[in-house]
């Protein structure tokens, strides 16, 4: 098989999105809504980190009524989110009408893309002393995920007073029937130290969620639980690996052999009274 374009991958990419949003928009605790523009959802964290819109190619659509509609829907949970726009459509019109909306660039995600047929580099990997990697599938899991929603907090920055609504939503992940869903919790005696989630859509996995806690960066562990959810993607049958990192993480999954495929502005937008 051809070795696949960028154009190829953040189709694959945008794929995944969508069926991952899907997902997310069907667990009990969490509001969405989805149109021929957009899915969105709306979880018990009120924070733009978890709470969130992917656009769909906005070519010819009213984008002002988009935006204005996404605003009106989180309003009414008194919540902030993020915009997150897929490749396609009138990128600059759409973030025109954002900014006049009082909406801010965020950060720019790269998005990021492996061949996992032909890269062997998530084989090679060993886990330090007293460190274990649990996923949520397995038998009798939920005890090892206790404190899966403290790490995930810390890694991403988010406040402490969101941390009750983690736990909701941690508790629909684990507790969630889609067999496409897994979470990983690279753990030290139990308490997860590094969070990870992977989305199996087809032959793509979408690896998603990955922090570290500020205590124990800078010891490779991040790189760690990114090489075992690659070979544990690789076992399912998956060809190819997807994700959208932050600038700070991209040259650890280039180490990985990914390529950068497109560059996602996320724009985010604060609720107030």
């Amino acid at each position: 098989m051809n070795q696949l374009s960028p154009q190829d991958y953040n189709h694959l990419n945008s794929q995944n999105i969508l069926a991952y949003m899907r997902a997310l928009k069907a667990l009990p605790q969490i509001q969405g809504f989805e149109t021929d523009w957009g899915i969105a959802i709306n979880t018990p964290v009120n924070s733009p980190a978890v709470n969130f819109v992917v656009s769909q190619d906005s070519e010819s659509k009213d984008l002002l009524s988009m935006a204005e509609y996404s605003t009106g829907f989180y309003s009414d949970y008194n919540s902030s989110f993020s915009w997150w726009p897929l490749p396609g459509g009138n990128e600059q019109e759409l973030q025109g009408v954002l900014l006049s909306l009082g909406f801010t660039i965020e950060y720019f995600s790269p998005w990021m893309a492996l061949d996992l047929k032909s890269n062997d580099s998530c084989r090679h990997f060993s886990l330090p002393d007293q460190l274990s990697i649990y996923n949520s599938k397995q038998p009798d899991s939920a005890p090892k995920f206790l404190t899966w929603s403290e790490a995930y907090c810390e890694g991403f920055d988010i406040a402490n007073h969101q941390l009750s609504g983690m736990r909701l939503y941690t508790s629909d992940l684990i507790a969630s029937q889609d067999p496409n869903f897994y979470l990983f919790a690279l753990a030290k005696n139990l308490e997860t130290v590094a969070t990870g989630l992977l989305y199996q859509n087809g032959q793509t996995a979408g690896l998603y969620s990955i922090s570290v806690r500020p205590d124990y960066r800078g010891y490779g562990l991040g790189k760690t639980l990114t090489q075992s959810i690659l070979q544990f993607a690789k076992n399912l049958g998956c060809t190819v690996a997807i994700l959208q990192s932050s600038e700070a993480g991209k040259n650890l999954y280039q180490n990985l052999g990914f390529i950068q495929t497109w560059l996602s502005p996320v724009y985010k937008w604060e609720y107030s009274k």
